[in-house]
């Protein structure tokens, strides 16, 4: 990792909007949440011991959008972050299963007083003030969904930090082409022959992957394949699409899959930008020996305590 200062925080957010997309106005609305939670409070859980963040699960879910991702909590910059491919599975002496999340985004702000106003006579020359003390702090989110899930949701929102190549590409819901003959009562992006003449159609929301890019025809490539649904009429051959009329389905880094990828230069993220969705964190409690294995959303978020304070 870099070792340069985080940006600076001047935007703040809750993890959460209300249900509706309302923002939390009140700080006693996300209290009240946070005590309807099955467990997970901060500074003691509910075994007696030391717990050192807070948890959101289904009954926090009764009142804040959990479904629509989990929100950046101040401006700064992603330093390290993991994704499971799927969720580990614990088996118990029992026989009963568990699903867990080893999924994480870390990230680091920067927090600085504002700067000193000026008092220098017209006559001076004007002397910059000494820097002001910064407050370095990390946040972390800690048992996300894992790629499975995101795979099988293409219509999910996906963190913007994440930057592995897109193999899969999706018909956006804007996309307006028509073809009356070809796809009677369809939207969504035209397919077309080598010459560029229409042969098809792409329905709205479905996914594919592309070949080669067409030389004779800048900005067209091939449809290698239909991954989710077909298109209009089905098994197009010698088949092209224009590719920036087509969404990625962002992925993440290769380095990040199943392992702690720690970014060599940190990027940044604003406050209420998406960090990811809510994991599984399964308990024994909650666990049975039959399929399917039982889901238990969680999110585990906690703040770092700042050892030092430091001048820019």
């Amino acid at each position: 990792m870099a070792d340069q200062p985080a940006n600076k925080v001047k935007r703040w957010a809750y993890p959460f909007q209300l249900i509706g997309n309302k923002e939390i106005e009140d700080p006693q609305v996300l209290l009240h949440a946070l005590s309807m939670a099955e467990d997970g409070t901060y500074p003691i859980g509910a075994n007696g011991l030391w717990h050192g963040g807070v948890h959101f699960d289904r009954n926090t879910g009764a009142v804040l959008a959990q479904d629509a991702g989990v929100r950046c909590i101040a401006d700064g910059e992603v330093v390290a972050y993991r994704i499971d491919r799927t969720y580990p599975e614990i088996a118990y002496p029992d026989g009963k299963r568990a699903l867990y999340s080893t999924g994480f985004v870390l990230i680091r702000h920067r927090l600085e007083l504002p700067p000193r106003p000026g008092m220098a006579m017209p006559s001076a020359p004007v002397v910059a003030p000494p820097p002001e003390p910064a407050l370095i702090f990390f946040s972390l989110y800690m048992h996300l969904r894992d790629w499975t899930r995101y795979h099988a949701d293409p219509a999910a929102p996906r963190p913007a930090f994440w930057r592995g190549p897109s193999t899969e590409y999706r018909v956006g819901m804007n996309a307006n082409d028509e073809e009356p003959i070809l796809a009677p009562g369809a939207k969504g992006l035209r397919v077309r022959d080598g010459s560029g003449v229409p042969i098809g159609l792409l329905p709205r929301g479905y996914r594919v992957t592309l070949g080669p890019a067409n030389h004779a025809r800048p900005g067209f490539f091939v449809l290698a394949s239909v991954t989710d649904g077909d298109s209009i009429p089905a098994g197009l051959q010698d088949a092209y699409v224009h590719k920036a009329s087509l969404d990625p389905l962002r992925e993440p880094d290769a380095g990040a899959m199943d392992a702690v990828l720690v970014l060599a230069t940190p990027r940044p993220i604003a406050a209420g930008a998406l960090v990811g969705h809510l994991g599984e964190y399964g308990r024994y409690v909650d666990a049975t020996p039959l399929p399917p294995t039982p889901g238990r959303p969680l999110l585990h978020l906690k703040f770092s305590l700042p050892t030092t304070l430091k001048h820019s």
